[in-house]
């Protein structure tokens, strides 16, 4: 038992008494590391929704979620993260809106597969800008969301298939 006492400016003196217990389990429990760190924080300041999108995101980067493999089911994922599944439907929109996965109702989300770069030489004085694909340039192109397209001119290319350089001199 701990007992605190202060003097407050103006009135009596104030007494505070904190019954502390300590438990002790009394066998070995095994730990998954993995879900320890990704443990989501409700008192982060960082929204659960971003938390749980960092978390897969790693696993992308990582290469235990390879390009092309199917993410786990919502359920799973909400389970796994102890969070409910509009957070992981936030989520998931959030990692589909920087291209990282595409989903299709019905079917479970998927990594994207990284698709080779087609290379575009540039010609001496030409500008390349980016910008996101019109409703018409993503229809055209059969553009996932969140890529963006690169412009040359008049020509948009989306960024996930096409890279530009210039000839050397």
């Amino acid at each position: 038992m701990v007992t605190r006492s202060r003097t407050a400016q103006s009135g009596p003196a104030l007494s505070t008494t904190i019954d502390m217990m300590a438990l002790r389990p009394q066998g070995l429990w095994s730990i998954d590391l993995r879900k320890v760190s990704d443990m989501i924080s409700r008192s982060s300041g960082l929204s659960l929704y971003r938390q749980v999108a960092d978390a897969i995101r790693q696993q992308i980067i990582s290469g235990e979620l390879a390009p092309g493999s199917l993410l786990p089911s919502e359920k799973y994922l909400a389970e796994e993260h102890d969070v409910g599944r509009d957070t992981i439907r936030d989520a998931m929109a959030h990692l589909r809106g920087e291209g990282l996965i595409e989903s299709k109702r019905g079917y479970r989300s998927r990594v994207r597969a990284v698709v080779p770069r087609e290379r575009i030489w540039l010609h001496p004085g030409e500008i390349v800008t980016a910008r996101m694909p019109t409703p018409a340039e993503k229809k055209e192109h059969g553009m996932n969301e969140g890529v963006p397209v690169l412009v040359v001119g008049e020509q948009a290319y989306p960024a996930d298939r096409f890279e530009f350089g210039r000839e050397p001199e």
